[in-house]
């Protein structure tokens, strides 16, 4: 059965044949090469609404809803928005709801222009935060932002209402940087999360939370966290200089933008401080620095940053400090450890062997008889098999990653044992090597050293403990030849600083540091005032003289 076609009332041909000359006007702007993003917002609701299906594309996503505003006037509106990023029952109790059914009468008498915006936007909508523009590129970037667009018809501007909601991570512990008797909480996925969770923290009227965006087609949300008046200016400055300079398409996390402003991209080293801890990014605002917290991911930049600072972790403050002072000092024999251990293995063995004692030496010997291989090349195959089983427990599953890191070391170590293909003690300085390049509190350090242990590694299999000076002699070179936004990196040892020192490698009281760190030119230097320690103002001293349960109530009677 042939089957005819409703004719369309006069009406909607009117403006069926409206929205077909719009979008072949669009089709000739686009051809001609011109940013309709610019355009301004249209006076006609139908103007509006085919500027932006022919912008958006056709996107099952994007919801385009006709609303009729009151029930005297029944003026047209339309609202955009893409669903899933929104949050419907905003856009349902105090969009659409307010405008259609409580809003019986929205003036005394007909008004026209931005008027009428404004008495939408004043006594209609019961939403927190709304703004008008009257350019079609700002309602765009709301749009693709989770708000929602409102045209009137008849108002040049858009009502752009904030309804963003979308589903999210909870605040949880941080799973990278685990801490004894720190706080819990770390930072996640969500921009305003992350800065609310530093306003909790961080109670200052001068604390500056300022916002913009980057990525031309991500258009990717940034914060950048500082406390005005301790923050350097030029630090402050020369941050926002390097952001503003970023012109790419896309930016997907913290990394992109670590890797676009860092000093020495050629470096080993990171520049950056990379945590997802909240107490470290307000630790590090109140020395002042300066914290960019990306959106879509949960680790906050903290600038600048030095060698030192990738060496402290969150319990050496939560701790008394002898502990911590001890605890650092071992974590920085460790990471020393892990990175010439190898090199100076390879070197004895090959060269100096009459610096090795006697008793050790027999062992030594013993363990390599029968090995194929040179001592430099059975260091360098242990080496990478144990990295290789390091990078394979990362990429697998949860529960069975650590347990094939595990047993693939034992199984593989004692298999190349038994068939003589390296030699025990080997083994053990690998074993050893591995576990100390653990001890680092910051990946992307740890990352490095483990780098550079391979260098150092072939310069001593060919000029011995030589070699191996020559490549510390350069590392360190390198680290104080270094700047991150202008700081030296090897502050403040290099430069020396003592008043610093205090918490480079020790960590002296907290009532001794009464100073910001100075190579970071803070403009407030003091944190602490006059004596704040019991030890200090001698109350720690005086004898608290607590009465026996006998002598109570001597004193009434002596009255």
């Amino acid at each position: 059965m042939r089957r005819t076609k409703k004719p369309l009332k006069p009406l909607e041909f009117k403006r069926k044949r409206q929205m077909e000359e719009y979008s072949a006007e669009l089709l000739e702007r686009r051809v001609a090469g011109a940013q309709i993003g610019d355009m301004p917002v249209s006076r006609e609701l139908d103007r509006n609404v085919a500027l932006l299906k022919s912008i958006l594309g056709p996107s099952d996503d994007i919801v385009f809803r006709e609303i009729s505003i009151g029930h005297e006037q029944h003026i047209r509106a339309e609202i955009v928005f893409i669903d899933g990023i929104v949050h419907k029952d905003t856009i349902h109790d105090h969009v659409m709801k307010s405008l259609m059914l409580l809003t019986e009468r929205i003036q005394p008498a007909p008004v026209q222009g931005e008027r009428l915006g404004d008495l939408v936007r004043d006594f209609s909508l019961t939403v927190g935060e709304v703004k008008m523009s009257s350019e079609m590129g700002d309602v765009i970037d709301g749009i693709l932002n989770s708000d929602t667009a409102l045209f009137i018809d008849g108002v040049p501007e858009c009502c752009i209402v904030n309804t963003k909601g979308w589903e999210h991570r909870s605040v949880q512990e941080p799973q990278t940087e685990a801490t004894i008797r720190g706080p819990r909480e770390g930072f996640n996925e969500v921009l305003r999360t992350s800065t609310a969770l530093m306003r909790r923290r961080i109670k200052d009227t001068r604390f500056r939370v300022k916002q913009m965006t980057l990525g031309a087609r991500t258009k990717t949300d940034i914060a950048v966290m500082y406390i005005e008046g301790i923050a350097n200016e030029q630090i402050v400055g020369e941050v926002f200089s390097r952001l503003n300079d970023i012109d790419v398409d896309a930016i997907r996390g913290a990394g992109d933008i670590e890797q676009l402003i860092e000093d020495n991209p050629f470096s080993p080293f990171p520049q950056i401080h990379v945590t997802e801890r909240t107490d470290k990014v307000q630790g590090g605002i109140l020395e002042g620095r300066i914290a960019i917290a990306v959106d879509t991911t949960p680790f906050v930049l903290m600038i600048p940053a030095t060698f030192w600072d990738f060496q402290q972790a969150p319990d050496d403050y939560f701790e008394r400090w002898v502990s911590s002072t001890f605890v650092r000092m071992l974590r920085f024999t460790a990471v020393f450890v892990s990175m010439i251990l190898p090199a100076t293995y390879v070197a004895l063995a090959s060269f100096h062997t009459e610096m090795v004692p006697a008793r050790l030496a027999l062992p030594l010997a013993g363990s390599r008889a029968g090995v194929p291989f040179p001592v430099v090349l059975e260091i360098l195959i242990l080496e990478i098999s144990i990295e290789t089983l390091r990078e394979a427990s990362v990429r697998l599953p949860g529960p069975i990653g650590p347990t094939i890191g595990i047993v693939g070391a034992i199984v593989i170590g004692e298999a190349a044992i038994r068939a003589g293909l390296v030699g025990p003690l080997a083994v053990i300085i690998v074993a050893l090597t591995t576990i100390a390049s653990f001890v680092s509190p910051s990946y992307s350090m740890g990352v490095a050293v483990r780098i550079l242990k391979f260098p150092l590694v072939l310069l001593a299999s060919g000029l011995g403990l030589l070699g191996i000076m020559i490549g510390v002699i350069a590392i360190a070179t390198h680290l104080c030849s270094l700047d991150s936004f202008g700081v030296p990196y090897f502050a403040p040892v290099v430069p020396a600083t003592v008043s610093d020192l205090k918490d480079t490698f020790v960590r002296a009281p907290t009532w001794l540091m009464k100073k910001r760190p100075l190579f970071l030119r803070p403009g407030d230097v003091r944190r602490m005032s006059g004596k704040t320690s019991a030890y200090e103002t001698g109350k720690a001293q005086r004898k608290v003289s607590i009465p026996s349960k006998g002598d109570e109530g001597k004193g009434d009677d002596a009255e």
